[in-house]
């Protein structure tokens, strides 16, 4: 799992999106509140415009889980392979051993909180994406993680998509922070 966060933070790192002397986002503090919070939203919207720094709060909130201890898997919704079709295919393109939500599960405690953060959830949206076949994958590893009372979903994704993708509407209808 490690190294499949990795993978997730690579690039941004190499992109200097996350550099060592940050600002934090109060974006990213009330998001991790509220996936630690026992009566916070099962799936929290991280939703913006483009180009506001949704991938750096993201990746803020996933700092922030690792450096808490709380088990989680991060990826990205725009660097996912076209032959992914279902949540088995997903956890393979990372080397898991299975979906991400049965691994999260399997290596979390009944009562440890965990959590599956899907950043760019936009590169599925019919509106303006590129993978919009991906999105009944992701669909079902949220429907997945919903059996799931100690797991929580982080999603960043633009506004628009969010607003014109009836998809994306439906699937983020819990908590969002703008």
């Amino acid at each position: 799992l490690q190294e499949a966060n990795e993978q997730y933070r690579r690039p941004l790192d190499r992109e200097g999106i996350f550099p060592d002397d940050f600002i934090e986002r109060e974006e990213a503090e009330r998001a991790f509140s509220q996936l630690q919070d026992e009566t916070g939203p099962s799936l929290l919207a991280m939703t913006g415009e483009a180009g506001i720094g949704k991938s750096f709060a993201v990746m803020q909130v996933a700092r922030r889980c690792e450096e808490e201890g709380m088990l989680f898997f991060a990826f990205r919704a725009d660097r996912v392979s076209d032959d992914v079709h279902t949540a088995g295919q997903l956890g393979e393109e990372f080397d898991l051993p299975g979906s991400p939500v049965s691994v999260l599960a399997g290596l979390s405690g009944e009562d440890e909180r965990c959590v599956l953060i899907i950043d760019q959830l936009d590169a599925v949206s019919i509106a303006s994406g590129r993978s919009t076949q991906l999105f009944n994958c992701i669909d079902q590893i949220v429907q997945e993680a919903a059996a799931l009372p100690n797991l929580r979903i982080l999603i960043g994704c633009r506004e628009y998509d969010r607003q014109n993708d009836s998809r994306i509407r439906r699937l983020t209808q819990g908590g969002s922070i703008g």
